[in-house]
Protein backbone atom coordinates (compact mmCIF):
# COMPACT_ATOMS: atom_id res chain seq x y z
CA UNK A 1 0.00 0.00 0.00
CA UNK A 2 1.31 3.44 -0.90
CA UNK A 3 1.49 5.85 2.04
CA UNK A 4 3.00 9.32 1.99
CA UNK A 5 5.68 9.54 4.70
CA UNK A 6 4.87 13.28 4.93
CA UNK A 7 1.71 12.23 6.82
CA UNK A 8 3.90 11.76 9.90
CA UNK A 9 5.89 14.18 12.02
CA UNK A 10 9.60 14.06 12.74
CA UNK A 11 10.63 10.44 13.52
CA UNK A 12 12.32 9.59 16.84
CA UNK A 13 14.63 6.55 16.81
CA UNK A 14 13.57 4.05 19.51
CA UNK A 15 15.25 0.82 18.38
CA UNK A 16 17.69 -0.72 15.95
CA UNK A 17 18.28 -4.34 14.93
CA UNK A 18 19.74 -6.60 12.29
CA UNK A 19 16.90 -5.90 9.85
CA UNK A 20 16.35 -2.19 10.30
CA UNK A 21 15.46 0.68 12.60
CA UNK A 22 12.23 1.47 14.48
CA UNK A 23 10.95 5.02 14.88
CA UNK A 24 8.27 6.61 17.02
CA UNK A 25 6.12 8.94 14.89
CA UNK A 26 3.00 11.04 15.31
CA UNK A 27 0.36 11.18 12.60
CA UNK A 28 -0.12 14.80 11.55
CA UNK A 29 -3.91 14.59 11.22
CA UNK A 30 -4.96 12.30 14.10
CA UNK A 31 -2.08 12.96 16.55
CA UNK A 32 -1.97 9.19 17.11
CA UNK A 33 1.42 7.67 17.94
CA UNK A 34 2.75 4.79 15.85
CA UNK A 35 5.92 2.77 15.49
CA UNK A 36 7.34 2.57 11.97
CA UNK A 37 10.01 0.05 11.13
CA UNK A 38 12.17 0.96 8.13
CA UNK A 39 14.27 -1.60 6.24
CA UNK A 40 16.55 -0.79 3.33
CA UNK A 41 16.91 -3.65 0.85
CA UNK A 42 20.50 -4.28 -0.32
CA UNK A 43 20.54 -4.74 -4.07
CA UNK A 44 22.44 -8.02 -3.73
CA UNK A 45 20.54 -9.76 -0.93
CA UNK A 46 17.34 -11.51 -1.92
CA UNK A 47 17.45 -13.61 1.28
CA UNK A 48 17.45 -10.45 3.42
CA UNK A 49 14.49 -9.06 1.49
CA UNK A 50 12.58 -12.34 1.82
CA UNK A 51 13.04 -12.42 5.62
CA UNK A 52 11.70 -8.90 6.00
CA UNK A 53 8.72 -9.64 3.76
CA UNK A 54 8.13 -12.76 5.87
CA UNK A 55 7.79 -10.52 8.94
CA UNK A 56 5.12 -8.45 7.20
CA UNK A 57 3.28 -11.63 6.19
CA UNK A 58 3.51 -12.98 9.76
CA UNK A 59 2.11 -9.77 11.24
CA UNK A 60 -0.76 -9.81 8.73
CA UNK A 61 -1.61 -13.42 9.63
CA UNK A 62 -1.46 -13.08 13.42
CA UNK A 63 -3.60 -10.01 14.03
CA UNK A 64 -4.47 -10.53 17.67
CA UNK A 65 -4.35 -8.94 21.11
CA UNK A 66 -1.30 -11.14 21.79
CA UNK A 67 0.84 -9.61 19.04
CA UNK A 68 1.83 -6.01 18.30
CA UNK A 69 -0.88 -4.56 16.09
CA UNK A 70 0.01 -4.30 12.40
CA UNK A 71 -1.60 -1.46 10.38
CA UNK A 72 -0.03 -1.32 6.93
CA UNK A 73 3.23 -1.46 5.00
CA UNK A 74 4.62 0.11 1.82
CA UNK A 75 7.81 0.29 -0.26
CA UNK A 76 9.36 3.59 -1.27
CA UNK A 77 12.76 3.96 -2.99
CA UNK A 78 13.83 0.38 -2.21
CA UNK A 79 12.95 0.89 1.46
CA UNK A 80 10.17 -1.00 3.26
CA UNK A 81 8.06 0.80 5.86
CA UNK A 82 5.99 -1.22 8.38
CA UNK A 83 3.46 0.81 10.39
CA UNK A 84 2.62 -0.81 13.75
CA UNK A 85 1.14 -0.10 17.15
CA UNK A 86 3.44 2.01 19.32
CA UNK A 87 4.37 0.36 22.63
CA UNK A 88 6.18 2.74 25.00
CA UNK A 89 8.34 0.18 26.77
CA UNK A 90 9.97 -3.21 26.37
CA UNK A 91 10.41 -5.90 29.01
CA UNK A 92 14.17 -5.26 28.80
CA UNK A 93 13.68 -1.71 30.08
CA UNK A 94 11.25 -2.86 32.77
CA UNK A 95 13.68 -5.52 34.04
CA UNK A 96 16.40 -2.91 34.32
CA UNK A 97 14.23 -0.61 36.47
CA UNK A 98 11.96 -3.05 38.34
CA UNK A 99 13.98 -3.76 41.49
CA UNK A 100 14.81 -0.10 42.09
CA UNK A 101 11.21 0.99 41.44
CA UNK A 102 10.02 -1.36 44.18
CA UNK A 103 12.75 -0.36 46.64
CA UNK A 104 15.00 -3.41 46.26
CA UNK A 105 18.74 -2.85 46.30
CA UNK A 106 19.76 -6.18 44.74
CA UNK A 107 18.32 -9.40 43.29
CA UNK A 108 19.24 -11.13 46.56
CA UNK A 109 16.51 -9.21 48.40
CA UNK A 110 13.10 -10.93 48.21
CA UNK A 111 10.34 -9.25 46.23
CA UNK A 112 7.55 -7.53 48.12
CA UNK A 113 3.93 -8.42 47.38
CA UNK A 114 3.30 -5.85 44.65
CA UNK A 115 6.48 -6.53 42.66
CA UNK A 116 5.73 -10.24 42.94
CA UNK A 117 2.15 -9.76 41.70
CA UNK A 118 3.26 -7.67 38.70
CA UNK A 119 5.97 -10.19 37.80
CA UNK A 120 3.42 -13.03 37.94
CA UNK A 121 0.99 -11.11 35.73
CA UNK A 122 3.71 -10.31 33.16
CA UNK A 123 4.84 -13.95 32.95
CA UNK A 124 1.25 -15.19 32.72
CA UNK A 125 0.45 -12.85 29.82
CA UNK A 126 3.73 -13.72 28.10
CA UNK A 127 2.86 -17.43 28.30
CA UNK A 128 -0.62 -16.70 26.91
CA UNK A 129 0.89 -14.76 23.99
CA UNK A 130 3.25 -17.58 23.01
CA UNK A 131 0.50 -20.16 23.58
CA UNK A 132 -1.56 -18.25 20.99
CA UNK A 133 1.23 -18.67 18.39
CA UNK A 134 1.74 -22.35 19.20
CA UNK A 135 -1.96 -23.19 18.89
CA UNK A 136 -2.42 -21.56 15.48
CA UNK A 137 -2.92 -23.92 12.54
CA UNK A 138 -0.20 -24.29 11.38
CA UNK A 139 1.87 -23.39 14.43
CA UNK A 140 4.13 -20.36 14.46
CA UNK A 141 7.56 -20.47 16.14
CA UNK A 142 8.72 -16.97 17.11
CA UNK A 143 12.41 -18.01 17.26
CA UNK A 144 13.61 -14.74 18.80
CA UNK A 145 11.89 -14.49 22.18
CA UNK A 146 13.88 -12.15 24.44
CA UNK A 147 12.98 -9.20 26.69
CA UNK A 148 13.66 -6.73 23.86
CA UNK A 149 10.90 -8.30 21.76
CA UNK A 150 8.34 -8.46 24.59
CA UNK A 151 6.51 -5.13 24.57
CA UNK A 152 4.36 -3.37 27.16
CA UNK A 153 1.31 -1.75 25.63
CA UNK A 154 -0.04 1.63 26.61
CA UNK A 155 -3.09 -0.10 28.05
CA UNK A 156 -4.45 2.70 30.20
CA UNK A 157 -5.12 4.97 27.22
CA UNK A 158 -8.04 2.83 26.09
CA UNK A 159 -7.13 3.58 22.47
CA UNK A 160 -6.02 0.14 21.39
CA UNK A 161 -7.30 -3.41 21.15
CA UNK A 162 -5.10 -4.56 24.02
CA UNK A 163 -6.78 -2.46 26.71
CA UNK A 164 -7.12 -5.47 29.01
CA UNK A 165 -3.56 -6.72 28.60
CA UNK A 166 -0.09 -5.37 29.24
CA UNK A 167 2.06 -7.76 27.21
CA UNK A 168 2.32 -8.17 23.45
CA UNK A 169 4.94 -9.79 21.20
CA UNK A 170 6.95 -7.92 18.57
CA UNK A 171 9.62 -8.51 15.90
CA UNK A 172 8.51 -11.47 13.75
CA UNK A 173 11.46 -11.18 11.37
CA UNK A 174 12.71 -14.65 12.35
CA UNK A 175 9.31 -16.28 12.91
CA UNK A 176 8.48 -19.40 10.91
CA UNK A 177 5.59 -21.79 10.40
CA UNK A 178 5.90 -25.30 11.82
CA UNK A 179 3.56 -28.04 10.61
CA UNK A 180 3.68 -31.04 13.00
CA UNK A 181 1.39 -33.04 10.71
CA UNK A 182 4.17 -33.61 8.18
CA UNK A 183 5.21 -37.25 8.67
CA UNK A 184 8.84 -36.88 7.60
CA UNK A 185 12.10 -36.12 9.34
CA UNK A 186 12.11 -32.74 7.59
CA UNK A 187 9.27 -31.53 9.81
CA UNK A 188 11.88 -30.54 12.42
CA UNK A 189 14.31 -28.90 9.97
CA UNK A 190 14.60 -25.13 10.42
CA UNK A 191 17.36 -22.52 10.16
CA UNK A 192 19.61 -21.95 13.19
CA UNK A 193 18.48 -18.41 14.16
CA UNK A 194 17.83 -16.36 17.29
CA UNK A 195 19.69 -14.33 19.92
CA UNK A 196 22.52 -15.92 21.86
CA UNK A 197 21.63 -16.42 25.50
CA UNK A 198 17.99 -17.22 24.62
CA UNK A 199 18.53 -19.87 21.90
CA UNK A 200 17.67 -23.48 22.78
CA UNK A 201 20.62 -25.91 22.29
CA UNK A 202 18.81 -27.94 19.61
CA UNK A 203 18.44 -24.84 17.40
CA UNK A 204 22.18 -24.94 16.64
CA UNK A 205 21.64 -28.40 15.13
CA UNK A 206 18.86 -27.14 12.85
CA UNK A 207 16.32 -29.75 14.02
CA UNK A 208 13.69 -28.38 16.42
CA UNK A 209 10.05 -27.43 16.83
CA UNK A 210 7.99 -24.89 18.79
CA UNK A 211 9.47 -26.19 22.08
CA UNK A 212 12.53 -24.01 21.32
CA UNK A 213 10.34 -21.02 22.27
CA UNK A 214 9.63 -22.70 25.64
CA UNK A 215 13.38 -22.74 26.36
CA UNK A 216 13.56 -18.99 25.62
CA UNK A 217 10.60 -18.35 27.94
CA UNK A 218 12.45 -20.13 30.74
CA UNK A 219 15.43 -17.80 30.40
CA UNK A 220 13.10 -14.78 30.46
CA UNK A 221 11.30 -16.21 33.51
CA UNK A 222 14.58 -16.55 35.40
CA UNK A 223 15.36 -12.88 34.73
CA UNK A 224 11.84 -11.78 35.67
CA UNK A 225 11.78 -13.62 39.03
CA UNK A 226 15.54 -13.25 39.80
CA UNK A 227 15.98 -17.03 39.85
CA UNK A 228 19.41 -18.45 39.07
CA UNK A 229 19.05 -22.15 38.29
CA UNK A 230 22.83 -22.54 38.31
CA UNK A 231 23.25 -21.11 41.82
CA UNK A 232 23.81 -23.63 44.60
CA UNK A 233 22.56 -21.44 47.44
CA UNK A 234 19.28 -22.36 49.09
CA UNK A 235 16.32 -20.01 48.98
CA UNK A 236 15.28 -17.92 51.96
CA UNK A 237 12.60 -19.57 54.07
CA UNK A 238 9.98 -16.89 53.38
CA UNK A 239 10.21 -17.40 49.62
CA UNK A 240 11.17 -21.05 49.38
CA UNK A 241 7.74 -22.38 48.43
CA UNK A 242 7.28 -20.01 45.52
CA UNK A 243 10.86 -20.12 44.24
CA UNK A 244 11.05 -23.89 44.55
CA UNK A 245 7.84 -24.25 42.55
CA UNK A 246 8.94 -21.77 39.88
CA UNK A 247 12.46 -23.19 39.69
CA UNK A 248 11.15 -26.68 39.03
CA UNK A 249 8.87 -25.33 36.30
CA UNK A 250 11.60 -23.25 34.65
CA UNK A 251 13.99 -26.20 34.78
CA UNK A 252 11.51 -28.45 32.96
CA UNK A 253 11.09 -25.75 30.33
CA UNK A 254 14.84 -26.02 29.61
CA UNK A 255 14.89 -29.82 29.30
CA UNK A 256 17.76 -30.87 27.05
CA UNK A 257 18.67 -32.95 25.07
CA UNK A 258 15.14 -34.39 25.39
CA UNK A 259 13.62 -31.12 24.26
CA UNK A 260 10.41 -32.76 23.01
CA UNK A 261 9.55 -33.44 26.66
CA UNK A 262 9.38 -29.75 27.52
CA UNK A 263 5.86 -28.73 28.61
CA UNK A 264 3.46 -26.83 26.39
CA UNK A 265 2.58 -23.22 27.27
CA UNK A 266 -0.83 -24.27 28.61
CA UNK A 267 0.85 -26.75 30.98
CA UNK A 268 3.29 -24.10 32.18
CA UNK A 269 0.36 -21.71 32.72
CA UNK A 270 -1.42 -24.25 34.91
CA UNK A 271 1.72 -24.80 36.99
CA UNK A 272 2.43 -21.06 37.12
CA UNK A 273 -1.05 -20.43 38.55
CA UNK A 274 -0.39 -23.09 41.18
CA UNK A 275 2.96 -21.49 42.11
CA UNK A 276 1.45 -18.01 42.10
CA UNK A 277 -0.80 -18.59 45.09
CA UNK A 278 2.03 -19.88 47.30
CA UNK A 279 3.86 -16.61 47.91
CA UNK A 280 1.02 -14.33 49.10
CA UNK A 281 -0.36 -17.02 51.40
CA UNK A 282 2.94 -18.05 53.00
CA UNK A 283 5.15 -14.99 52.88
CA UNK A 284 5.15 -12.59 55.83
CA UNK A 285 4.46 -9.39 53.90
CA UNK A 286 6.32 -6.27 55.04
CA UNK A 287 5.31 -2.74 54.01
CA UNK A 288 6.67 -1.54 50.69
CA UNK A 289 8.50 1.77 50.96
CA UNK A 290 7.97 3.97 47.90
CA UNK A 291 9.22 7.48 47.13
CA UNK A 292 11.75 7.56 49.98
CA UNK A 293 9.23 6.83 52.67
CA UNK A 294 6.57 9.26 51.46
CA UNK A 295 4.07 6.49 50.79
CA UNK A 296 3.56 3.27 52.75
CA UNK A 297 1.59 0.59 50.91
CA UNK A 298 1.37 -3.00 52.10
CA UNK A 299 -0.55 -6.20 51.51
CA UNK A 300 -2.59 -5.25 54.59
CA UNK A 301 -4.64 -2.71 52.59
CA UNK A 302 -4.38 -4.30 49.15
CA UNK A 303 -8.12 -5.03 48.90
CA UNK A 304 -9.20 -1.51 49.86
CA UNK A 305 -6.59 0.15 47.62
CA UNK A 306 -7.38 -1.91 44.52
CA UNK A 307 -11.11 -2.68 44.57
CA UNK A 308 -14.47 -0.94 44.97
CA UNK A 309 -17.31 -3.14 46.21
CA UNK A 310 -20.41 -2.84 44.03
CA UNK A 311 -23.30 -3.23 46.44
CA UNK A 312 -24.17 -5.97 48.89
CA UNK A 313 -22.67 -9.48 48.85
CA UNK A 314 -23.72 -11.60 45.86
CA UNK A 315 -23.24 -14.89 47.67
CA UNK A 316 -22.71 -16.45 51.09
CA UNK A 317 -21.68 -19.93 52.13
CA UNK A 318 -20.13 -21.94 54.90
CA UNK A 319 -16.65 -20.79 53.94
CA UNK A 320 -17.05 -17.11 53.13
CA UNK A 321 -18.80 -14.23 51.42
CA UNK A 322 -18.56 -13.26 47.74
CA UNK A 323 -18.61 -9.63 46.57
CA UNK A 324 -18.94 -8.10 43.13
CA UNK A 325 -16.08 -5.59 42.81
CA UNK A 326 -14.54 -3.24 40.26
CA UNK A 327 -10.76 -3.03 39.97
CA UNK A 328 -9.66 0.59 40.35
CA UNK A 329 -6.83 0.28 37.82
CA UNK A 330 -8.09 -1.83 34.93
CA UNK A 331 -11.81 -1.00 35.38
CA UNK A 332 -12.84 -4.66 35.06
CA UNK A 333 -15.48 -6.33 37.24
CA UNK A 334 -14.48 -9.38 39.31
CA UNK A 335 -15.88 -11.58 42.06
CA UNK A 336 -13.83 -11.63 45.28
CA UNK A 337 -14.43 -14.29 47.91
CA UNK A 338 -13.51 -13.22 51.46
CA UNK A 339 -12.90 -15.88 54.10
CA UNK A 340 -12.07 -14.95 57.70
CA UNK A 341 -9.92 -17.49 59.54
CA UNK A 342 -10.25 -18.09 63.31
CA UNK A 343 -7.61 -16.10 65.21
CA UNK A 344 -6.83 -18.96 67.59
CA UNK A 345 -5.93 -21.53 64.97
CA UNK A 346 -8.02 -23.39 62.43
CA UNK A 347 -11.08 -25.55 62.69
CA UNK A 348 -10.14 -27.21 59.40
CA UNK A 349 -11.68 -24.37 57.42
CA UNK A 350 -8.35 -22.69 56.64
CA UNK A 351 -6.96 -25.81 54.99
CA UNK A 352 -10.16 -26.31 52.99
CA UNK A 353 -10.17 -22.73 51.69
CA UNK A 354 -6.49 -22.80 50.76
CA UNK A 355 -7.26 -26.05 48.98
CA UNK A 356 -10.04 -24.30 47.05
CA UNK A 357 -7.63 -21.57 45.86
CA UNK A 358 -5.09 -24.18 44.79
CA UNK A 359 -7.77 -26.19 42.96
CA UNK A 360 -9.01 -23.15 41.03
CA UNK A 361 -5.44 -22.23 40.03
CA UNK A 362 -4.91 -25.63 38.40
CA UNK A 363 -8.26 -26.08 36.63
CA UNK A 364 -9.22 -25.00 33.11
CA UNK A 365 -11.21 -21.72 32.96
CA UNK A 366 -13.20 -23.22 30.09
CA UNK A 367 -15.15 -25.38 32.56
CA UNK A 368 -14.42 -23.73 35.91
CA UNK A 369 -14.73 -20.11 37.03
CA UNK A 370 -11.44 -18.39 36.15
CA UNK A 371 -9.01 -17.86 39.02
CA UNK A 372 -6.97 -14.62 38.96
CA UNK A 373 -5.14 -14.13 42.26
CA UNK A 374 -5.32 -14.72 46.02
CA UNK A 375 -3.71 -13.14 49.04
CA UNK A 376 -3.86 -13.16 52.83
CA UNK A 377 -4.62 -9.90 54.63
CA UNK A 378 -5.36 -9.42 58.36
CA UNK A 379 -6.32 -13.09 58.79
CA UNK A 380 -8.70 -12.84 55.82
CA UNK A 381 -8.06 -14.79 52.62
CA UNK A 382 -9.15 -13.03 49.42
CA UNK A 383 -9.70 -15.05 46.23
CA UNK A 384 -10.10 -12.91 43.09
CA UNK A 385 -12.11 -14.70 40.40
CA UNK A 386 -14.01 -14.15 37.19
CA UNK A 387 -17.39 -12.48 37.75
CA UNK A 388 -20.37 -14.42 36.42
CA UNK A 389 -23.61 -12.43 36.64
CA UNK A 390 -26.03 -15.28 37.29
CA UNK A 391 -26.25 -18.69 38.92
CA UNK A 392 -28.33 -21.61 37.74
CA UNK A 393 -30.45 -21.17 40.88
CA UNK A 394 -31.54 -17.69 39.73
CA UNK A 395 -32.10 -18.92 36.19
CA UNK A 396 -34.31 -21.78 37.42
CA UNK A 397 -36.41 -19.33 39.43
CA UNK A 398 -37.02 -17.07 36.41
CA UNK A 399 -36.98 -19.52 33.50
CA UNK A 400 -40.66 -20.45 33.28
CA UNK A 401 -41.80 -16.83 33.57
CA UNK A 402 -39.20 -15.66 31.04
CA UNK A 403 -40.59 -18.12 28.48
CA UNK A 404 -44.22 -17.20 29.29
CA UNK A 405 -45.05 -20.54 30.92
CA UNK A 406 -47.08 -21.40 33.99
CA UNK A 407 -45.07 -23.76 36.23
CA UNK A 408 -47.34 -26.75 35.57
CA UNK A 409 -47.41 -26.27 31.78
CA UNK A 410 -45.08 -28.23 29.43
CA UNK A 411 -42.03 -26.48 27.99
CA UNK A 412 -42.14 -24.88 24.56
CA UNK A 413 -39.42 -25.98 22.08
CA UNK A 414 -37.15 -22.98 22.63
CA UNK A 415 -37.12 -23.31 26.44
CA UNK A 416 -36.52 -27.05 26.06
CA UNK A 417 -33.61 -26.38 23.68
CA UNK A 418 -32.00 -23.88 26.07
CA UNK A 419 -32.40 -26.35 28.96
CA UNK A 420 -30.73 -29.08 26.88
CA UNK A 421 -27.77 -26.79 26.10
CA UNK A 422 -27.32 -25.90 29.79
CA UNK A 423 -27.46 -29.55 30.88
CA UNK A 424 -25.07 -30.61 28.11
CA UNK A 425 -22.49 -27.97 29.16
CA UNK A 426 -22.94 -28.90 32.82
CA UNK A 427 -22.22 -32.55 31.98
CA UNK A 428 -19.09 -31.47 30.05
CA UNK A 429 -17.85 -29.48 33.06
CA UNK A 430 -18.19 -32.44 35.42
CA UNK A 431 -16.77 -34.80 32.80
CA UNK A 432 -13.67 -32.56 32.71
CA UNK A 433 -13.20 -32.98 36.50
CA UNK A 434 -13.72 -36.73 36.36
CA UNK A 435 -11.24 -37.15 33.47
CA UNK A 436 -8.39 -35.41 35.32
CA UNK A 437 -5.52 -37.48 36.69
CA UNK A 438 -6.18 -37.92 39.54
CA UNK A 439 -9.94 -37.51 39.26
CA UNK A 440 -11.63 -34.64 41.11
CA UNK A 441 -14.96 -35.09 42.91
CA UNK A 442 -16.74 -31.74 43.34
CA UNK A 443 -18.94 -33.02 46.23
CA UNK A 444 -21.16 -29.92 46.31
CA UNK A 445 -22.87 -29.75 42.94
CA UNK A 446 -26.04 -27.68 43.24
CA UNK A 447 -27.62 -24.83 41.22
CA UNK A 448 -25.92 -22.18 43.42
CA UNK A 449 -22.49 -23.51 42.42
CA UNK A 450 -23.22 -23.52 38.69
CA UNK A 451 -22.61 -20.10 37.14
CA UNK A 452 -23.68 -18.56 33.84
CA UNK A 453 -20.84 -16.69 32.15
CA UNK A 454 -21.25 -13.72 29.81
CA UNK A 455 -18.06 -14.53 27.88
CA UNK A 456 -19.27 -16.26 24.73
CA UNK A 457 -15.87 -16.29 22.95
CA UNK A 458 -15.46 -19.91 24.01
CA UNK A 459 -19.01 -20.75 22.82
CA UNK A 460 -19.88 -21.86 26.36
CA UNK A 461 -21.98 -20.29 29.11
CA UNK A 462 -21.83 -22.77 32.05
CA UNK A 463 -19.00 -22.92 34.61
CA UNK A 464 -18.52 -24.60 37.99
CA UNK A 465 -17.49 -22.79 41.16
CA UNK A 466 -16.98 -23.32 44.92
CA UNK A 467 -14.34 -26.04 45.23
CA UNK A 468 -14.11 -25.81 49.02
CA UNK A 469 -15.38 -29.39 49.41
CA UNK A 470 -13.73 -30.85 46.29
CA UNK A 471 -11.35 -33.77 46.73
CA UNK A 472 -9.09 -35.91 44.59
CA UNK A 473 -9.96 -39.56 43.94
CA UNK A 474 -7.41 -42.13 42.88
CA UNK A 475 -9.22 -45.20 41.49
CA UNK A 476 -5.99 -47.22 41.71
CA UNK A 477 -6.06 -47.13 45.49
CA UNK A 478 -7.65 -50.13 47.15
CA UNK A 479 -9.54 -47.85 49.51
CA UNK A 480 -12.01 -45.32 48.11
CA UNK A 481 -12.53 -43.75 51.53
CA UNK A 482 -13.58 -40.07 51.72
CA UNK A 483 -15.05 -37.81 54.38
CA UNK A 484 -18.65 -38.80 54.98
CA UNK A 485 -21.64 -36.47 55.02
CA UNK A 486 -20.02 -33.76 52.82
CA UNK A 487 -22.26 -31.70 50.55
CA UNK A 488 -25.69 -30.03 50.51
CA UNK A 489 -28.93 -31.89 51.14
CA UNK A 490 -30.86 -32.96 48.96
CA UNK A 491 -28.11 -33.09 46.30
CA UNK A 492 -25.98 -35.60 48.24
CA UNK A 493 -25.87 -39.19 47.02
CA UNK A 494 -26.93 -41.78 49.67
CA UNK A 495 -23.46 -43.41 49.66
CA UNK A 496 -21.87 -40.10 50.79
CA UNK A 497 -23.29 -40.80 54.26
CA UNK A 498 -21.01 -43.82 54.21
CA UNK A 499 -17.31 -43.10 53.73
CA UNK A 500 -16.93 -45.25 50.59
CA UNK A 501 -17.83 -43.35 47.41
CA UNK A 502 -16.29 -42.15 44.15
CA UNK A 503 -16.98 -39.61 41.36
CA UNK A 504 -20.35 -41.26 40.75
CA UNK A 505 -21.66 -39.30 43.75
CA UNK A 506 -21.44 -36.20 41.52
CA UNK A 507 -23.58 -38.02 38.94
CA UNK A 508 -26.35 -38.41 41.55
CA UNK A 509 -26.21 -34.63 42.17
CA UNK A 510 -26.45 -34.00 38.42
CA UNK A 511 -29.58 -36.18 38.33
CA UNK A 512 -31.28 -33.98 40.94
CA UNK A 513 -30.25 -30.81 39.06
CA UNK A 514 -31.52 -32.28 35.78
CA UNK A 515 -34.94 -32.93 37.34
CA UNK A 516 -35.16 -29.28 38.40
CA UNK A 517 -33.93 -28.02 35.02
CA UNK A 518 -36.46 -30.03 32.99
CA UNK A 519 -39.30 -29.86 35.55
CA UNK A 520 -39.43 -33.63 36.02
CA UNK A 521 -40.94 -35.15 39.15
CA UNK A 522 -40.32 -38.90 39.50
CA UNK A 523 -43.03 -39.15 42.15
CA UNK A 524 -45.81 -38.17 39.74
Amino acid sequence: QSVNTDEFGKPELIGRGGFGAVYKVKHNSSDELYAIKTVTFPASSDAHKQRVLNEVKSLENVRSKYVVQYYTSWIDNNRLYIQMEYCPQSLRKLLADKALAFGRQSPDEPMNAFEYFISCEIFKELLESVQYLHELNPRVIHRDLKPDNVLLTNTLSGNNNNSRRFITLGDFGLATVHDPSRHTDSRYQHSAVGTRGYIAPEVFKGRYNHKSDIYSLSIIGQELFDIDLQASKSFEANESLFKSCMSQTLEKMMSSPRWTQRPECREVLAKHNECEILQPMTNNITPMDLNNGQSQVSQNNSYRNNFDELGDPIGRGGFGTVFKVRHKWDGNVYAVKKVTFPVNGSDGRQQRVLKEAQSLAKLSPQYVVRYHYSWLEDNVLYIQMEYCPQSLRKLLADKALAFGRQSVKPMKPFEYYISCIIFKELLECVKYLHKLDPQVIHRDLKPENILISQNLRSNRCVKLCDFGLATEHNPNRLSASHTLGVGTFPYMAPEVFDDKYNPKSDIYSLGIIGKELFGIDFNL
